[in-house]
């Protein structure tokens, strides 16, 4: 009965974890619900990874994936038209469109690798791109960059490309501890880590359109996921030894 109990309050850990995290580190915004919806469905693609040493969750981890591209090219084709006016579509607000289109996001794309360029070892400086932009590049966009709209490519602004590096590192360490933690079927540490690693994929989705900027107030969100990692490998290793 206590296993059962523990088992129901990890697989609620694992929904509560990738859920209520990867909504709480991405925002509002078309690239805030992809990364969630992607964050989610991946929950069971990573839990039938973990057991594919059973037939059934051996083809389901196959088929998972077939159904996700499946499903995401009937999506482009019967709602490319209405994706395409989102993302392209300017209006009146600026000359490359309102600040959620797709052309937006490429000249800032376009003019933060010059910026990674003409900086590579130090980058900008910690969130101040949004100030160097408009001073050395010409911008045709009168109002004020935030960030670059890109979680990869702000990090790279932020720290240049060693910087970079190291939290690919760090992600890619994250990631392995949360598999290894997977792999121990561990009634509770197991579903936690898939849940924390699903909330590592949303979040990193959602970066590709939009960024949670490491020094922003709401980047605490992922440096409490790291620790989560860290915390529940190290609790693991430690009962392992015992």
């Amino acid at each position: 009965w206590a296993g059962n109990v523990t088992s129901i309050g990890g697989g609620g850990g694992t929904v509560a974890v990738a859920a209520g995290g990867s909504a709480s580190v991405t925002v509002v915004g078309m690239g805030g619900r992809v990364g969630t919806a992607v964050g989610v469905a991946s929950l069971p693609w990573f839990y039938a990874l973990t057991q594919r040493d059973q037939p059934f969750w051996r083809r389901l981890s196959w088929l998972l994936p077939l159904v996700g591209v499946l499903a995401t090219a009937v999506a482009f084709v019967l709602f490319w038209p209405s994706l395409q006016a989102i993302w392209n579509d300017p209006n009146v607000d600026t000359a490359v469109g309102n600040l959620n289109t797709l052309a937006f996001r490429k000249i800032v794309w376009t003019w933060g690798l010059t910026a990674v360029g003409d900086f590579p070892f130090t980058g900008t400086g910690l969130g101040s791109f949004r100030a160097v932009a408009p001073r050395l590049y010409p911008l045709p966009i009168f109002t004020d960059i935030s960030h670059a709209h890109n979680m990869l490519l702000q990090i790279a602004l932020d720290m240049g490309l060693p910087g970079l590096a190291i939290y690919l590192a760090l992600v890619g360490l994250m990631a392995y501890m949360s598999w290894r933690i997977a792999c121990t079927r561990h009634p509770l540490f197991r579903p936690l880590s898939i849940g924390l690693l699903a909330n590592l994929v949303a979040l990193h989705t959602y970066g590709l359109l939009d960024t949670l900027a490491l020094g922003s107030k709401t980047g605490i969100f992922l440096w409490l996921t790291l620790g989560l990692f860290t915390a529940v490998f190290g609790q693991t290793h430690h009962q392992d030894r015992n």
